[in-house]
């Protein structure tokens, strides 16, 4: 490191520590102790007519509620060698049905089959893995002109660096032949993702940005600009740090998923939430998925606060020299609406429309966003 750059880090360090001090000498004791609302407050669950549900017997319930009556459904299990589906049961009128037979480490896409012999498709959209974080499939979101995108395709996911053996396995099951890290390469040395280990697995490391000032740049909005947090969250980071400076990895990113050489594809970051969050937002809108879809499935996230807190409380705690607590984080660790809608709006209105945004701005061809479309969603009944 050269001399100025040691200078400029120790000047920062007595301005936050000395900014710290006068922060806690003139902040109201009550402050230190605000209280946040539950973070499952913030979940928008999407609309589905099709479900699935694990159960805490790792039973399997499928509910539906559609206009035509389901006759038969089908499991078939999600692997690389694609087996035939196994006819489940005959129905009569239900609208919900308990599978419990079926192998507990194996994905399972279900087929329905209507009367009118329409065929449907769901599956479980949280991945049932031990030491996974916030790894969901992107799959069964409808798109303005009738179709959905494609189960089994696209999972998007936090840390994977605390992985079991068995989730693993799992992973290795389904055939997953890109693994798309959008993390520092800071955080890449830090956490080392475990994979599975299989010569066809393309490991591709596309940062969306680079740490340096990030956590310093946290750390004086923490200190001196603490009514501010959640805007300078949305405009600095969200925004200046992620769509503007982000905008040619966020391009690379989609670029290498619409190779359909490697799907099934993992794209991920650390919390999964706003990375990841964006990247799967840019690429559902690109699809004609709905915002408020799109939004929802943002805020699925809160799901694991527990999880992505838990990764940061041994950086929060160096933090406390400062007066700074863990739930003052809170803002940084929680998936609002308000935040990506705000994105979304500050993109269509800066470039036109998502679509304009990605072809401008992240360099992505028009090719490729017909490959995504393609490759991603269901064909038209």
């Amino acid at each position: 490191m050269n001399r100025s750059k040691m200078l400029l880090r120790s000047l920062f360090v007595a301005t936050a520590v000395a900014g710290g001090w006068i922060w806690w000498r003139n902040t109201p004791r009550g402050a230190k102790n605000k209280t946040y609302p539950d973070p499952h407050s913030f979940i928008i669950y999407p609309p589905t007519t099709i479900s699935v549900t694990r159960l805490p017997d790792n039973k399997l319930m499928l509910k539906w509620n559609l206009s035509a009556n389901v006759v038969n459904v089908y499991a078939r299990p999600l692997r690389a060698d694609s087996p035939a589906a196994e006819l489940l049961t005959p129905l009569t009128n239900q609208q919900e049905l308990i599978v419990e037979h079926l192998t507990a480490d194996t994905r399972y896409l279900f087929e329905l089959e209507l009367a009118d012999g329409q065929i449907l498709t769901t599956a479980e959209r949280i991945l049932p893995l031990e030491g996974g974080v916030n790894f969901r499939d992107i799959g069964g979101y409808q798109t303005a002109d009738g179709r959905s995108t494609r189960w089994g395709k696209l999972y998007r996911s936090g840390d994977l660096s605390r992985l079991t053996e068995a989730d693993i396995a799992y992973l290795q099951q389904l055939g997953v032949r890109l693994v798309c890290d959008l993390r520092t390469t800071a955080e890449t040395i830090k956490y080392q993702n475990r994979l599975p280990h299989h010569p066809t697995l393309n490991y591709l490391h596309t940062p969306i940005y680079e740490r340096e000032d990030a956590m310093s740049h946290l750390i004086a909005t923490l200190i001196l600009r603490r009514s501010q947090l959640e805007k300078v969250w949305l405009e600095g980071i969200y925004i200046k740090r992620f769509v503007e400076d982000g905008a040619r990895s966020f391009g690379r990113a989609l670029t290498l998923i619409a190779d359909e050489r490697n799907y099934p594809a993992v794209i991920h970051c650390t919390a999964g939430k706003d990375r990841t969050g964006i990247t799967i937002a840019l690429l559902l809108s690109v699809l004609g998925v709905p915002e408020e879809l799109i939004i929802a499935d943002y805020t699925l996230s809160n799901l694991y606060f527990n999880e992505i807190l838990s990764g940061v409380e041994a950086d929060a705690e160096r933090l406390a020299i400062f007066g700074i607590q863990t739930p003052d984080l809170f803002p940084f660790l929680t998936a609002q609406a308000q935040i990506m809608q705000q994105t979304l709006h500050y993109i269509n209105h800066t470039y036109g429309s998502i679509e304009q945004y990605l072809l401008q701005k992240a360099a992505v061809s028009p090719a490729t966003l017909e490959t995504l479309r393609h490759h991603l969603l269901s064909q038209k009944h």
